[in-house]
């Protein structure tokens, strides 16, 4: 029975365009000599195929031949249009053989099929770094990619979940401060730390709509919100952006405008309006970048916060490189400089991370992100330091991790449980502006 299914491979993968030079790769050739699997496929028996396929599975004795026999049912899943259940097989791949580099390019190509081109884009981008791919393969893939930016229209992320959090006001847990003025002592109580379980969502939302191959128009709806106890510190934001993009053979490019409202104890609190460009580019098989340059206008409501009224430059980059068919870094450098209304307000960031994904068995994905900043403030402000009134051009560095795991095997209608760990810490010449937060975020995300 085994060799019936090994002997009928390359003709069933011959039926099914798309996946003509996939398994070619991974079992020896043969000439056919029994015609049972294969004549069900021609009919268009796929129920049949695959009842003899997954006898087969049962009887296989090594790993190799299950993988071979799951190559084919996925193949006849594919080509029956049931793409849920090709994903599912491309998927328990691997899940036990993260750098099986034909699974992970036939699943691109099902993603694609299923319009889930977020999930194509990625897995093909691992697929094509992987250096002894075929080289029509990779020609494959490269024209799907360019596909996906022709035909992507909507896009959307989602993530909900409950966040503890160690430090929901951002403070340094000093209890109070004094300094001395003309010999005499005055003193002001500082915030504590406050701690508590957020309730969070967030969403994010990109339709385009084309006037042709090269011009479109894109829109975007963004929202984020976390609900604690204490309302002072909960918070959620509404934003549009909207414009015109270019598509280019290996890159796209989009120039818009962008808004976005920002309440707090339910009380509109800030909006901001801004304007921007972005760019997305493969650079080669291995490499892509993100740019973005944006200025915006951020104004708040109240009068007690109106001297952090301010216009903001910023410009950041994310340099993608996939090392190979389960493994990507990501090159993360961030500038900004903000005007502020009140000058001792005006500050330049600088921030840079560096982040390494990798897939791991059993459907496991992580990736793990350090990163480093700091804020130079421009002007001397009045600040009270070691009991002392001082002025002083504050100094802040901020160190911190993002970890981030997620498993497909444990996904439920495509809805994917995932744990993020945020750890920050701020060191400043200031010693009041200290403080040291952990988050945990649990949750279920899906893009599509």
């Amino acid at each position: 029975m085994f060799k019936k299914v090994l002997l009928s491979l390359c003709f069933i993968f011959a039926l099914n365009t798309l996946f003509a030079q996939d398994l070619a790769y991974i079992l020896p050739q043969a000439e056919p000599t029994l015609d049972d699997i294969q004549n069900l496929v021609e009919q268009g028996n796929y129920p049949l195929a695959t009842q003899i396929l997954e006898q087969a599975y049962q009887e296989a004795q090594t790993k190799q031949e299950k993988e071979e026999i799951t190559f084919i049912l996925a193949s006849i899943a594919t080509k029956d249009e049931d793409y849920n259940r090709a994903v599912r097989l491309y998927r328990q791949l691997l899940n036990f053989n993260p750098s099986l580099t034909m699974a992970r390019f036939n699943l691109a190509w099902v993603y694609f099929l299923k319009k889930e081109y977020e999930g194509a884009r990625f897995n093909m981008k691992l697929a094509l770094a992987q250096e002894d791919l075929p080289e029509e393969m990779r020609m494959q893939g490269n024209w799907l990619l360019y596909e996906i930016r022709q035909k992507k229209v909507w896009n959307a992320q989602i993530q909900v979940g409950i966040a503890p959090d160690t430090n929901i006001n951002g403070v340094s847990g000093k209890q109070i401060e004094c300094f001395y003025y003309a010999g005499l002592p005055f003193c002001r109580e500082l915030e504590s730390i406050q701690s508590d379980i957020g309730f969070q969502g967030s969403g994010l939302f990109d339709y385009t709509y084309k006037f042709n191959d090269k011009w479109s128009i894109k829109n975007r709806l963004s929202v984020d919100a976390i609900h604690y106890d204490d309302e002072r510190f909960s918070f959620w934001s509404l934003g549009l952006a909207s414009g015109p993009r270019y598509t280019a053979q290996r890159g796209e490019y989009w120039l818009g405008a962008s808004y976005k409202e920002q309440f707090n104890e339910e009380h509109r609190y800030s909006h901001t309006a801004g304007l921007f460009a972005e760019a997305s580019k493969d650079l080669n098989q291995k490499l892509s970048l993100f740019a973005k340059v944006e200025v915006s206008d951020i104004h708040y409501i109240q009068s007690v916060y109106k001297v952090f009224n301010a216009q903001e430059y910023a410009l950041n980059a994310r340099l993608f490189f996939f090392l190979n068919n389960y493994t990507y870094f990501v090159f993360g450098a961030g500038f900004s400089m903000t005007d502020a209304k009140l000058d001792y307000n005006s500050y330049f960031h600088q921030g840079y991370s560096l982040g390494l994904g990798v897939q791991l068995p059993y459907g496991f994905n992580i990736y793990i992100e350090p990163n480093i900043s700091s804020n130079y403030f421009l002007k001397k402000g009045t600040y009270i330091n070691d009991g002392t009134l001082v002025e002083k051009k504050r100094r802040e560095h901020l160190q911190g991790v993002y970890i981030s795991l997620s498993s497909n095997l444990l996904s439920v209608y495509d809805l994917t449980p995932r744990v993020n760990f945020i750890y920050n810490k701020r060191t400043s010449n200031i010693e009041s502006y200290d403080f040291e937060r952990t988050r945990w975020e649990f949750g279920i995300s899906k893009a599509f």
